[in-house]
Parts: C-alpha cells; sequence; structure tokens
C-alpha cells in the first residue's frame, strides 16, 4: 500500500505542475490508462486484504459467540450451584477469551486503518481520473474551433516554450508508468519474454520444413510462403503481440514496437495485398514515419504546422493518385468486393485528409493534426495487424495441417473446416481490433462507446420479465457463435474424424447430426444465461 501511495501522490503532485488543456491526447490517453493501473492496483489489495482478514474476523466473531454464551451462562445463575472447580474453570476460560479478544483487537484495527488510507486514495485515484477525462473533453471541444492564427499569419509566432516543457513533462510520468508497471506485472513480462524466445525456434523449424512443402492448396503454399521469412515473421509477432495482449499497458513501449515492426510488417506482407492496395504500404508506412517525426519541432508552432501542412499534402496526393490508378483495373478486380471496400475507405482518408488541410491553413491545429495523425496511424497499425493475423493463420496452418505420404516425397493435404474456419477468425478478430483502433484515432470510440452504453442499458418489460437491448444483442449474438460453432463441428466430424472410423451404414452421419443439434441447444441454454434469463426455471424444459 505505501507503494500504491507513493506512486499516487508522485502522479498528483506532477499533474499540479501541468496545464493538462495543453497535453496532446496521446499522452492524456496514457495518463488515463496510468490511473486506472492505479485503481486496478488498490482493488486487487483490497480484494488481497480481505482475503487476509477472513480469519481473524471469523476468529472475532467465534470468541465472541462463545463469550457471550458463558456469559448468558453465568447470567442465568447455572454456575451458583457449581463445585468450585467448575466455577474457577469457566473464569479461566472467559479470561483466556477475553485475552484473546485484545490480542485480536490489534490487528482488526490495523486492518480498519488500512481500509480508511486505502478509501482515501481510491478517492484521488478517482479525482485524477476525472481530471484527464475532463481534459480529454476539452480537447474534444476544441476540434471545431479555430485555436491559432492561420498559417500565413503564423510565421512570426514565438517559440513556445509551454509546449516543450509539457511535451517533456509527460514523457517523463510515462517513463516513469512504464518502470512501475513492469514492476506490478514483473511475472506477466518474464511469462511473456520466455514464450518470445520459445518462438524463435519454433519459427525457425516452421520455415525449413515450409521449404520442402509442395501442396496444392494455394492457401496453404502461401501461408509457406510467409515463414519464409522467419526472423521478420517472429518480430512482427512479439511486437505486435506488445500491442495487442497489452491494451492497458503504457503507450510508450507499444510506440516503439510499432516503429521497430515497419520493416518486418512491409516483408511480410502478402502479395494480394500489394495487389489490392498498389505501393500504398510503402507510402503509407513512410508517410507514418515522416509524420511521427513532427515530435521535434513540437517547441516551433509554425515550422510544426509546415510540417504537418507537408505529411498531409503528401498523404492526400498518394491518396487520390492510388485511386485514380486502381480505377483503370481489370473490371472483376475493380468491382470484387475488397476492392470496392478498399476504394471506399481510401476515398473517407482523403476526405479526412483535405479537411486536415484546410484546417491547418485557416488555424483549426487541433482538428489537423487529429484528422492527419488518425489516417497515417490508423493506416499502418491496419498493415501491422494484417501482417500479424497472417503469420498467426499460417502457423496454425502449418502446425497442424494433416499429412500424406505422396509417391515421390511428402506433401500437405488441405488443413481441413477446422483450421480454415480458424483462420477467418482470426482475420476477422485483427479487423475488430483496427476498427476499434481507428475509432479511437479519429476520436470517436469513447462518445460512440457512451451512447452504446446508453442504449444497450435501456430496461425493456415483458410481462413479468425485465430485459435490456444488451441483453438481447448478447443472447443473439450468442446464438450465432453457437450455430457457427455446430457447423464447425459437424463439418468436422462429417469430413475429418468420421470417415476414418469402422462404423456401420448411417452411424457416422447420425452422430454428425446428433452432435450438431446437441451443440445448438448447449449454446441455446448459454444464450438464455447470458441474457439474464433463470436457467434453473428451465430445466423441466431441457431435461425432457
Amino acid at each position: 500500500l505505501r507503494t500504491i501511495e507513493a506512486g499516487i501522490t508522485r502522479l498528483s503532485g506532477r499533474l499540479k505542475e501541468l496545464d493538462l488543456s495543453n497535453l496532446p491526447p496521446l499522452r492524456l490517453d496514457s495518463l488515463e490508462r496510468h490511473w486506472k493501473f492505479y485503481d486496478r492496483q488498490l482493488s486487487e489489495w483490497r480484494r488481497e486484504l480481505q482475503r487476509v482478514t477472513v480469519p481473524y474476523t471469523d476468529a472475532d466473531e467465534q470468541i465472541s459467540t462463545r463469550r457471550s454464551a458463558w456469559d448468558d451462562t453465568r447470567a442465568a445463575g447455572v454456575l451458583d450451584a457449581a463445585t468450585p472447580a467448575l466455577a474457577q474453570r469457566v473464569d479461566q476460560v472467559t479470561a483466556k477469551l477475553e485475552r484473546a479478544e485484545q490480542a485480536l483487537s490489534q490487528p482488526l484495527d490495523t486492518v480498519i486503518r488500512l481500509g480508511s488510507r486505502a478509501s482515501r486514495l481510491q478517492g484521488a485515484t478517482q479525482a485524477g481520473m476525472k481530471a484527464v477525462t475532463a481534459a480529454i473533453q476539452y480537447q474534444d471541444s476544441r476540434l471545431l474551433i479555430r485555436d491559432a492564427a492561420p498559417l500565413w499569419e503564423a510565421a512570426h509566432e514565438p517559440r513556445s516554450s509551454d509546449a516543450l516543457q509539457s511535451a517533456l513533462a509527460g514523457l517523463r510520468i510515462e517513463s516513469e508508468f512504464m518502470q512501475e508497471y513492469n514492476a506490478a506485472n514483473a511475472h506477466r513480462q518474464a511469462v511473456y519474454r520466455i514464450g518470445a524466445i520459445l518462438l524463435l525456434p519454433l519459427m525457425l523449424w516452421l520455415s525449413r520444413r515450409s521449404r520442402k512443402m509442395v501442396s496444392d492448396d494455394p492457401e496453404l503454399a502461401g501461408s509457406a510462403n510467409v515463414l519464409l521469412r522467419p526472423i521478420s515473421a517472429w518480430l512482427v509477432l512479439v511486437l505486435v503481440g506488445v500491442v495487442v495482449t497489452d491494451p492497458d499497458g503504457p503507450l510508450l513501449p507499444q510506440q516503439v514496437a510499432l516503429f521497430v515492426a515497419l520493416i518486418p510488417v512491409l516483408r511480410l506482407l502478402p502479395q494480394e495485398v500489394f495487389n489490392t492496395l498498389g505501393p500504398w504500404p510503402y507510402i503509407g508506412t513512410a508517410l507514418y514515419l515522416l509524420d511521427r517525426m513532427g515530435f521535434l519541432l513540437i517547441g516551433h508552432p509554425f515550422w510544426h504546422r509546415v510540417h504537418l501542412l507537408v505529411v498531409t499534402v503528401l498523404a492526400l496526393g498518394a491518396l487520390v493518385w492510388l485511386l485514380l490508378r486502381s480505377a483503370r483495373r481489370p473490371a472483376e478486380q475493380v468491382h470484387s468486393r475488397i476492392a470496392v471496400a478498399v476504394r471506399v475507405v481510401g476515398w473517407l482518408a482523403s476526405l479526412a485528409l483535405f479537411v486536415s488541410l484546410v484546417a491547418n491553413l485557416i488555424g483549426n491545429v487541433s482538428l489537423a493534426i487529429m484528422l492527419t495523425n488518425a489516417t497515417l496511424d490508423s493506416g499502418y497499425l491496419g498493415l501491422a495487424l494484417y501482417a500479424g493475423a497472417t503469420v498467426l493463420a499460417a502457423i496454425v496452418k502449418l502446425l497442424f495441417a494433416r499429412r500424406k505420404v505422396g509417391p515421390l516425397n511428402i506433401v500437405r493435404q488441405h488443413t481441413g473446416p477446422l483450421l480454415g474456419s480458424f483462420g477467418k477468425l482470426i482475420k476477422a478478430a485483427a479487423l475488430a481490433l483496427w476498427v476499434l483502433i481507428t475509432l479511437n484515432e479519429f476520436r470517436i470510440l469513447r462518445p460512440l462507446a457512451d451512447s452504446l452504453r446508453s442504449v444497450l442499458g435501456y430496461p425493456l418489460k415483458i410481462g413479468e420479465i425485465s430485459l435490456t437491448l444488451g441483453n438481447i444483442v448478447l443472447f443473439v449474438l450468442s446464438v450465432y457463435v453457437a450455430f457457427w460453432l455446430a457447423r464447425t463441428i459437424r463439418a468436422v466430424l462429417a469430413e475429418e474424424v468420421l470417415p476414418n472410423m469402422s462404423l456401420p451404414r448411417g452411424v457416422g452421419n447420425s452422430v454428425s447430426t446428433l452432435t450438431y443439434y446437441g451443440v445448438v441447444l448447449l449454446g441455446f441454454i448459454a444464450a438464455l444465461a447470458v441474457a439474464g434469463f433463470e436457467v434453473g426455471q428451465f430445466a423441466i424444459v431441457f431435461g425432457a
């Protein structure tokens, strides 16, 4: 508790020296994570305190009960007719109980004092989070307000020492947060490092095996090609894993990991990405790196805006050129669903960059910075997540692909419906994560999440049943997952498992069909439980 208290006191003192309204959104997000880190630590400490306290409180309750029983016995006059030895023994027992109560009073008083200290710290933590939330809301409110002079009038603006000092102070706080976070999660960090070290020989072994592979399955052959660069694949998994597996951690190591992963990500992108996006992966990555260099000019407002203007113009020009260039492709490529989706996203990004360009010129610097940074960050993060998902799917497919001895050498057959579904699931999860990151970059996620919480929490009453829209959505999603899982398991049984077993005619079909309905039924029960129904009330129906 002293360690947590020292950290909270230090962070509160640092924030008093800073003007939160001048901090960039990235630093504010990191501060919010910092306060949430302390809040989680306090919650865990309180649970530990409660666990340690239970034996003392139980013992105190038992002793109080026994002493009350003896006192009631004496008050009732039962011991008046007892022998002196028995009365003396009762006095001895009562004295021991009193000494035991006195012995317990000190640790219980200590527990109460510690709980009071934790409550005060919890209040300080809540106040810190409210201050950061207010600063984030203030930053969001500035997006539609001109907060600087037009660019052509800003050439003579003096150097801003406040902005530079705020940025440096934010970096110091981030560095302290990283040290505290690593110290508090030392075991998890050690497990991650060990896993990363053990992953390297696995990647080298898969790469060696993939070089010998002969396969008629294009998807499996593509997976083998991804693993022909084992060091890059290992780096992408480890570095992107820092972002994915530690969403509440400090932002500094995540930013460093994404920076180090620049070249491995480009080396691992499949050819179909370049066929769809053209040279944009190279252009977008270079612009992302150039945009990050703007931090060096943060103390010079005019030159910082000029740098932002140059990056925005280059990105806008490159995007429009690539979109017009893609329109001259063959019709079957232009009208494919992926190509249409890519063009829509590309034109939306171009619109965001154009708005950023105009906003920078007229003096709405906050909006310009947000739009350009969000566009380039989301573009690069999308490439990094896709590369990581591709490597992970390739590992799964090559590890579990079924073998068959051919006439000349060993070949690998199709990986089956389960692994195919698993690969799609990995890419769908990467897409969902990219959407969330993109919404957060464009400062839409927070108000959207607040609106969704209020909408999904709206109560609905159907007779005696009280539901919310969130319960209904969870029920629908759970039923959908149950049907997907049932179909996948039935396909695996029907195509992979049962044909290889010596079963009477028709038994395999019966087993796969009954399994399908069994999984659907279990999924329906789970969906009802997730939606808030008392499943025990339906026990007779489900039993039948």
